[in-house]
């Protein structure tokens, strides 16, 4: 059997399929990037339009040559996709005409192409027959999949890079820019804006840093507690490090349970207070790794407390820290999960 796997998904540093793809090489295998990104980052109207209606059709296209291209030139044992929304049924088909018999091609999604941000999914859907398995992150996703015939569905669990996401100390401009008390980083969504605001009034300063905030209803009032964009790479990290207590709200437009972040921020060596979910309360013990909350007063409660009780704070987030160190929670022992049941299915 060949050792190689085509990898293929948005490989910008460090996405989940850029550190994926490493945990590939840690296990052994030969591994072939192909980049989905078309790296353009331009906000301009015109340039969004030109790209989604000219330049992605025929980035769509030489994509699709140089999938086959790869096929033809590595022969691998597997082809591992990560939200092939650039993918119809007519390219999985001219994939498995070219691909060794034995060889397999399976899709990961870390998104929900049923949920509320269902839009441009369309070529995914049509091609979910033609993979040989799914690896959905929910367990609704199930028979949703398979009511489009799909073959073979498995739920996954999110992860985190020990290597990438791990405590660190900050320099002096770092502290100025990211140290906080209560922080949250990611993108705009009702319920956060919701619970934030409540969380503002309620006496509990919240810095932001995250896209979207600005077409929310309480922008007047949290635009004073914004501290910019997307935060990547290591501002990314130290964003998370240099905050005492780091928010954790998970996509309910995507039905989440849990996410990579679920992960990150105690691999950070920071206290992490989430949304309660089934998920968190079965990766984690409540009150001793994580704390979890239910409703925007719960919260502010549950900061003020933990805020002045920085002993039993410190406590909790050395507990979670160990937590996801020691169960197999990284990115390589999922993978080798995942391989266990490609192997089998």
């Amino acid at each position: 059997m060949s050792d190689v796997v085509l990898c293929i998904g948005p490989f910008n540093k460090p996405s989940n399929a850029y550190l994926r793809a490493l945990s590939f090489e840690k296990l052994g295998f030969k591994v072939i990037r192909v980049n989905v990104s078309d790296d353009y980052n331009v906000s301009s109207l015109l340039f969004r339009i030109l790209r989604r209606f000219f330049l992605r059709p025929l980035f769509r296209r030489s994509l699709v040559e140089l999938v086959k291209k790869n096929i033809r030139n590595y022969l691998p044992f597997l082809i591992f996709v990560e939200k092939g929304v650039d993918f119809g049924a007519i390219d999985l088909l001219s994939f498995k005409r070219i691909l060794p018999s034995q060889s397999k091609i399976v899709h990961l999604n870390p998104d929900d192409p049923f949920g509320f941000f269902n839009a441009g999914w369309d070529k995914f859907v049509s091609s979910i027959p033609y993979y040989d398995l799914h690896f959905v992150p929910k367990a609704k996703n199930v028979d949703e999949y398979i009511n489009y015939s799909a073959r073979s569905v498995h739920v996954f669990d999110r992860s985190f890079d020990p290597n990438y996401h791990r405590a660190i100390s900050l320099t002096e401009s770092d502290i100025k820019k990211y140290q906080c008390d209560v922080g949250f980083i990611g993108s705009y969504a009702k319920k956060r804006e919701q619970v934030i605001y409540e969380m503002v009034l309620g006496g509990v300063e919240v810095a932001i840093w995250g896209a979207g905030w600005s077409q929310g209803i309480y922008w007047n009032t949290l635009r004073n507690y914004w501290r910019g964009g997307t935060q990547t790479g290591e501002n990314y990290i130290k964003a998370i490090c240099g905050m005492k207590i780091a928010l954790h709200f998970v996509r309910h437009e995507n039905r989440d349970l849990h996410d990579s972040r679920t992960f990150e921020i105690p691999a950070c060596g920071s206290f992490m207070l989430a949304e309660r979910t089934d998920d968190h309360e079965r990766f984690f013990a409540e009150d001793k790794e994580v704390v979890l909350f239910d409703s925007a007063e719960d919260c502010i409660d549950k900061c003020i407390f933990y805020l002045t009780n920085e002993e039993e704070r410190l406590q909790i987030s050395i507990a979670g820290e160990q937590r996801v160190l020691g169960s197999n929670y990284d990115y390589t022992s999922r993978l080798k999960e995942m391989l266990g049941v490609i192997l089998n299915d």
